[in-house]
């Protein structure tokens, strides 16, 4: 399930996401934290904190989308956009509202698989988003 066009701009503004012809794709900004963790693993506290948080904060976002999350290949694979994502945040020093961290979670793992295409507001309301 395609995000919608308000959680896209999100990304855009949290510097998770880009557009690039017309299309959303991850930012350098974002692929710099990626490539930051690669290099920079959480320790062990650090992964058990982590391990903790994703029961009160990915649940909501497994719950809302749960029919495009359905293997357990998914669920790890969110589980592993919000490690992407906290790390990005932390790096860049940006603060996010709680209320909006399961829908930010989920656009950030939607990206690794899809680059969706920037919609008008006005398709956008035709098509029901």
């Amino acid at each position: 399930m395609r995000p919608n066009e308000a959680i896209l701009q999100k990304l855009i503004y949290y510097k998770i996401a880009t557009i690039v012809d017309n299309k959303y794709t991850y930012s350098l900004e974002f692929k710099e934290s990626v490539e930051y963790l690669r290099k920079n693993p959480p320790g062990r506290l650090k992964q058990a904190r982590l391990a903790k948080e994703v029961d009160s904060k990915i649940v909501p976002a497994l719950v809302t989308y749960a029919s495009s999350i359905k293997s357990k290949r998914k669920i790890e694979n969110i589980i592993i956009a919000y490690v992407c994502l906290k790390t990005h945040l932390a790096r860049l020093n940006i603060g996010i509202h709680s209320d909006e961290l399961p829908n930010i979670v989920y656009g950030t793992f939607y990206l690794n698989d899809n680059e969706p295409e920037v919609w008008e507001k006005e398709e956008e309301m035709d098509n029901g988003g």
